[in-house]
């Protein structure tokens, strides 16, 4: 009784003005007396942890739900103080902020993750990226309410197989890391709608995405793939496919599997043909294919009826198909540095046309 009285002195000498305001509310609901003492310490806990986060960093954006920090901004705490290197290691206060749902710790200087996140039970929102992390710890598939994981901009080579356990994340971002691989146990992120590997080391994918029905976004430009890799033809659901920047020369025909896809980038590449199935993905609004070797397209083009930008600049086009013409929903066509020298009479057929890019062309 006597611990109890204690928290509730120290509790009513909060001065804290946001978290005094959501304890008023909280204690019109219900008497103060009625709390439990690891209750209230909870709440003496988290008020410690914002004290001591003002002290050292000055203003900070949190939030406050029952007396407990429930969203927590700490972006760029460095730079509010003289030396960048303030938050290079994980706050060790984390232990006690065991209501936390939303943390934001980019742009900082952390090289680790420590064990101990699996003391956030809570979490649905996690942000990591533009630090400098080497690894993540087995213990971040504690989080079993994880939604969204943002880690790009990071140093990361791996992954540890425990990403396969965050069975409720819909936004995985790895883009500007160091992968050359993914666990196969990427597999059972079966609510997964957006993967992020762009700008990685990967030149293959060795894996399996059976399972990820619910992928929508796939972003697999900037790395070394020479070859379309076959684990992805499963993905059915794809709406964002990118694979810009990498070496491809050719695409294979079941490209035109994906009939969700709605925008398909193809640009800096190596490519000197592209196969006739693409044609039949009814569904594409975006082709980008500039700085790749094309000099035709295929005939089975003029089917795509909602196709609304088509970029193929940089390539080595001398003419235009005049089927061309037949693009009803073209809004956007950019033909930029190639070797034209004029168009087909069909293109005053594109009423919907609002940009036509020709510089740098023979015209």
């Amino acid at each position: 009784i006597q611990s109890k009285n204690l928290l509730i002195d120290k509790i009513k000498r909060i001065s804290n003005e946001k978290i005094l305001e959501n304890l008023n509310f909280l204690f019109e609901k219900r008497e103060i007396e009625s709390f439990s003492s690891f209750e209230l310490s909870k709440i003496v806990e988290n008020y410690f942890v914002i004290k001591d986060l003002e002290k050292r960093f000055g203003q900070i954006s949190y939030r406050v739900k029952d007396g407990l920090i429930f969203q927590l901004g700490l972006s760029d705490v460095s730079s509010h103080v003289f030396g960048w290197t303030i938050l290079n290691k994980f706050p060790e206060f984390m232990e006690f902020l065991t209501s936390l749902e939303n943390l934001d710790l980019k742009f900082n200087r952390l090289t680790t993750i420590p064990d101990t996140i699996s003391l956030l039970p809570s979490i649905t929102y996690f942000d990591l990226s533009y630090n400098k992390i080497k690894s993540i710890p087995h213990s971040i598939g504690s989080l079993k309410i994880l939604k969204y994981l943002n880690l790009r901009y990071n140093k990361l080579k791996s992954l540890p197989t425990s990403i396969g356990s965050l069975s409720t994340l819909t936004h995985l971002d790895l883009r500007a890391n160091e992968l050359s691989s993914l666990p196969n146990t990427v597999r059972y992120l079966s609510k997964l709608e957006v993967l992020d590997l762009h700008g990685n080391n990967l030149s293959k994918l060795n894996i399996t995405f059976k399972g990820m029905t619910s992928l929508k976004q796939l972003e697999l430009g900037l790395n070394d793939i020479e070859h379309l890799p076959k684990c992805i033809k499963s993905l059915k659901s794809l709406k964002k496919l990118g694979l810009g920047g990498n070496k491809l020369s050719t695409l294979p025909n079941w490209i035109g599997s994906f009939q969700s896809l709605e925008i398909l980038q193809l640009f800096d590449n190596q490519l000197v043909k592209l196969p006739n199935s693409i044609g039949t993905i009814s569904n594409l609004k975006e082709l980008t294919l500039w700085n790749n070797q094309l000099t035709t397209l295929p005939k089975t083009f003029n089917a795509l009826d909602h196709l609304k930008v088509l970029n193929l600049s940089w390539n080595r086009f001398e003419s235009l198909p005049s089927w061309i013409g037949s693009l009803n929903s073209l809004e956007i066509l950019s033909l930029w540095g190639n070797k034209l020298k004029s168009l087909p009479k069909s293109l005053e057929n594109l009423k919907s046309l609002k940009i036509l890019d020709l510089n740098f062309n023979n015209i």
